[in-house]
């Protein structure tokens, strides 16, 4: 039966980088020109963890200026527990923002020339990322949101892979039945078993090296080192 969706994950699969909030933060912070306390990271992390909630219900609006809001509360109160004006708060989550759809991540060499390639057979692509409510942002920042006709974050749909909601929704967008639908991602757990919760073929990219038995998570997933390899597996 012909492929008709193509989902693929972000991170590691899309674009090359890594996320990591308490660093992340401390970036951000010293982008803005501030110069913390050792003790900064770990009084950020039990602070994130302590709020994680309000982030979450801010992500489920699909407004990321919301949740940017939510960081801002965060950071003053990271600021002030640190004896830094927490007015400064506003101008570090700027400093992420533009980290974010700066330099953080990056597309693969691949990336462009293959989602080109895929769109050029008539297959419909979408991303299905453990991300939050900034993924679109991120993708258009990249010149990438042009390929997709559906992105969908777990922090805003409330399911992350490998629950397989999100490549639900992709199909159910799509108009595809899972024997039309293929996903693509790095983690052999996350991804791959969405995939197979979802009853789709999983392809797992292992751009980085192994970091896990894929066998663990399938049974006989199909495993490509780069994108471009995929378009030679297809008809």
């Amino acid at each position: 039966m012909p492929i008709r969706l193509v989902t693929l994950d972000c991170a590691n699969t899309l674009l090359r980088g890594s996320w990591d909030p308490v660093g992340f933060a401390l970036w951000a912070a010293q982008e803005a020109g501030l110069c913390l306390p050792k003790r900064a990271g770990t009084t950020y992390g039990e602070l994130l963890k302590r709020h994680y909630p309000t982030i979450l219900e801010a992500n489920k609006t699909a407004d990321y200026k919301l949740v940017q809001r939510e960081y801002v509360k965060i950071g003053r109160l990271w600021l002030a527990e640190l004896d830094v004006n927490p007015d400064i708060a506003e101008d570090v989550v700027v400093a992420s923002e533009r980290l974010l759809l700066g330099p953080l991540f990056e597309p693969f060499e691949d990336t462009v020339t293959t989602l080109q390639a895929l769109r050029e057979r008539g297959i419909r692509l979408a991303v299905v990322s453990n991300w939050d409510a900034s993924l679109p942002l991120v993708l258009a920042a990249h010149g990438l949101n042009e390929y997709f006709q559906d992105v969908f974050a777990s922090l805003v749909v409330d399911a992350e892979k490998p629950d397989p909601k999100m490549i639900h929704l992709a199909m159910a967008s799509a108009g595809a039945i899972p024997e039309e639908t293929i996903h693509i991602g790095d983690d052999p757990v996350d991804d791959l078993g969405a995939a197979r919760n979802a009853g789709v073929t999983g392809i797992l990219l292992n751009r980085l090296g192994p970091r896990a038995s894929a066998r663990e998570a399938d049974d006989s997933p199909l495993t490509i080192t780069n994108l471009a390899e995929f378009l030679s597996r297809i008809p």
